[in-house]
């Protein structure tokens, strides 16, 4: 039986979204569909002579709708890729190795290295492993978590796919 475990990031793709913030994203999706129904009710009403129409009022409409549209793309776009990761991590979880490593800020040392880039490293069957995660950035969160320059860490190493699955502390 698999144990359960609570995973952080993927040092390859950054930061995995929980459950908390996956349903703010179906609400936000949610919202977005709404807002163009709502936009077609007041306009039946302005059609129907029941609400006086004024400039403010359709260019307030016109505003929501581009907001909506904006939001539904972006919200979307983030759902099916947090939902594509969650079907790597399963695969990845089948032959997941529990290891506890050291892990350090690449971009505390060296210019080269972009923000919140990090290196770890391990030894798996007798051989040191190292493995540097791809460039996030403070905008974005990625990797943000790992603030500190240097920590220990509990990583689930997966051969197969050669992947690291950074675990919740």
């Amino acid at each position: 039986m698999k144990e359960k475990y609570k995973i952080e990031a993927s040092l390859s793709f950054g930061k995995i979204f929980s459950d908390k913030v996956n349903f703010l994203l179906y609400v936000f999706l949610g919202i977005s569909l709404i807002v163009p129904v709502i936009t077609v009710c007041i306009i039946f009403t302005i059609a129907l002579g029941e609400m006086q129409t004024s400039p403010n009022i359709i260019s307030s409409l016109i505003f929501a709708n581009i907001f909506a549209f904006f939001l539904f793309g972006v919200v979307l776009w983030r759902i099916i890729y947090n939902n594509k990761l969650k079907k790597r991590i399963r695969l990845w979880l089948n032959d997941a190795i529990p290891i506890k490593t050291s892990a350090r800020r690449l971009d505390l040392t060296d210019k080269k290295y972009k923000p919140y880039q990090i290196e770890v490293k391990f030894i798996f069957q007798e051989k040191k492993q190292k493995y540097i995660s791809r460039a996030g950035s403070s905008v974005t969160g990625y990797f943000k978590f790992f603030s500190e320059p240097a920590k220990e860490l509990n990583i689930l190493y997966s051969p197969k796919y050669n992947e690291i699955l950074i675990l919740k502390e």
